[in-house]
Parts: structure tokens; sequence; C-alpha cells
């Protein structure tokens, strides 16, 4: 049986590759690597030592968070086949280092799966500037996000709240924590969940609810029942339209500023499969 290597760092990864896992594990081998997040050499170590006690015949890179790129980079050193997901999107003002990460993986993949087809068409003009062999063309596959959607509405309390998520943004001005506040009613309760590991380290607020992580369950519960989404993060372009109406859903800062809104197909994680299975056949 072909077997599979696939890292997780932090809980995006774990989010938007479970639905993948859960299948590709119907016909393959596959081992999880968890890895530390936010550490580069420890993940590319970790990556290489799993490497080389036991070669997968390819590893599937979710996202561009700095530990899929130290997989990524092992994995290709090492000339074990590289799968890419969520390839070929931008940001659009570039802000953080997740931007730059995501196309280096790109670049040393050997097959790339994107969201939709103006991702592909990046991933293709990408390839051709830095004159790299078109293997594969990229495949456009959709989104993960809605696969196997579990909603657990266990934290949501029994009055109105504001859900605030916030990541830092290593390129941004610090004065978007101002307009943050900003968008804050007063009226509402405020539940805020930590940012990622290179975010902030605290609540932001000194009232409310913070969590500074949650199974992704009670995320979504949360993010269902809230009076508003104040956030910067990915999520307000994915999973919150499919809970919320447009203008409860409320953007700050540079960081998915400019990110296109969809619509996006769902249902990656099975064309997913279909094609791997062909792929290592």
């Amino acid at each position: 049986m072909k077997r599979i290597l696939v890292p997780i760092g932090c809980r995006s990864d774990e989010g938007l590759s479970a639905p993948a896992i859960r299948r590709l594990r119907e016909h393959f081998d596959v081992e999880v690597l968890h890895l530390a997040p936010q550490q580069f050499h420890a993940s590319y170590g970790l990556t290489e030592c799993c490497i080389q006690h036991g070669e997968p015949d390819l590893i599937l890179i979710t996202g561009d968070r700095v530990e899929m790129c130290a997989a990524a980079a092992a994995a290709f050193h090492n000339k074990v086949p590289i799968a890419h997901f969520y390839a070929g999107i931008i940001n659009d003002p570039i802000c953080t280092y997740d931007d730059v990460d995501r196309h280096c993986i790109t670049l040393w993949s050997d097959i790339q799966f994107c969201e939709d087809r103006c991702s592909a068409i990046r991933v293709n003009m990408l390839k051709s500037a830095c004159e790299l062999p078109q293997k594969n063309a990229p495949y456009v596959v959709g989104i993960s996000h809605l696969d196997d959607l579990e909603v657990d509405e266990s934290k949501v309390p029994g009055e109105p709240y504001d859900l605030v998520l916030f990541n830092r943004a290593p390129f941004e001005s610090k004065q978007v924590g101002i307009s943050l506040g900003m968008e804050l009613d007063p009226t509402h309760m405020i539940i805020q969940i930590g940012g990622n590991p290179d975010g902030e380290k605290g609540a932001l607020f000194c009232h409310g609810k913070y969590y500074g992580n949650l199974p992704r369950p009670q995320f979504l519960g949360l993010l269902k029942n809230c009076q508003r989404f104040i956030t910067n993060s990915s999520a307000a372009i994915y999973e919150a339209p499919h809970f919320l109406k447009p203008e409860q859903i409320v953007m700050v800062g540079d960081r998915n500023k400019n990110r296109l809104r969809g619509p996006f197909q769902t249902g990656a994680s099975d064309k997913i499969v279909e094609i791997l299975k062909e792929y290592l056949k």
C-alpha cells in the first residue's frame, strides 16, 4: 500500500486537512506528523527524520504556514514528491510571512491543488517565471473548509455577542488594533479567540470571554450564533459566509483585505483522493 505523510503544524492545517485525511486512509497508509508551531528548524528536522526512517511515496502539504514550509523543504531535499493543497492564493497587500512561504511550497511541489481557476493560473505563471518543468497542470479542486462540517454549540452564551478573531500580521501597522476596538459594539458581549501562534499572546480586551484556542467544532458553533464576526482571518472568507449575512462579517486591517470572496466550490477532499489514487498507481 502506498504511504502518504501529512504534516500538521497548527489549527488551520489540522482543520483543512482532516476531511482529506479521513478519505485518504481508506486507500493509503497515511501517517500524520505533528510539528511544533512556528518552528522552522525543528519542523524541518522532524520531517527529515520521519522521511529517512521510512520514505513516503508522497507528502501532502496544506496551506502556507512556516511549519508547512519546513516540511516541504525537507521533502524536496530528500526527493519525496509533494502535493500542495491551497496553492496559488495571493494576499494583496502582502502582510504575512505566509504569503511568501506559500509560493516556496508551490515551487517545490510536484502536484498542486487549487481552490479556483485564478489560483491555478497563478501557479502556472509562477512555475513558468522560474522556468520549472510543468510535470502536471494544477488541479482546481475547490475548498475543504465545509467538508464534514461539525458544529458544537456548547460554548454559545445565552446573550448576544460579537466574536473576535484577530491574527497579528508582521508587516501590518500596529494601529490596526485601534480600528479593531472602534468596531466593537458596547451593547454586545465580546468573545475573543486567540490568534495564530505567531500572533496575539493573550486577550486584546479586559472584558468579555477569551479562549486561547478551541476545537474547530466549538469555534464554528460560536461563529454560527454570533451577532457579528470581527476579524482579519480567512475564516471571514470561507466559513463565515456559510453561517452569516455579509453585514455581520466585519474585516479589519490589511490582512486578507483584498482576497477574493468566492463563491467557491466545495468537496475538495473527495477530488484530492481521486486524483492521488491515479497519481500514485
